[in-house]
């Protein structure tokens, strides 16, 4: 569910030092009310040195495929993918 989601997240950015970026959209109006867009992206995390199990930092790129559609006036998100393209994760163990 989108709760268990928010959560999950969360608790595992929670002391997390982030940076999320999205460049260079390309939309197409496919009709009048749905619209498909491709942005890049790239996000770096890092995490903080406390003994725990998540790792050092993550770093990623790749784009987001999208479609919006037209409900009431309104553009809303009805399909959202990311596709990565390099997705860098440094262990802690390598990290002096």
């Amino acid at each position: 569910s989108v709760d268990e989601f928010v959560t999950t997240s969360a608790r595992y950015l929670e002391g997390a030092r982030t940076i999320h970026q999205v460049h260079n959209a390309e939309m197409e109006r496919v009709s009048d009310n749905r619209v498909a867009a491709i942005w890049s992206t790239e996000d770096y995390l890092v995490f903080p040195p406390a003994d725990d199990t998540r790792p050092s930092s993550i770093h990623g790129y790749g784009h987001y495929y999208e479609t919006w559609v037209l409900e009431n006036g309104q553009w809303r998100i009805a399909k959202l993918e990311l596709r990565r393209t390099i997705l860098e994760i440094m262990p802690k163990e390598l990290v002096q």
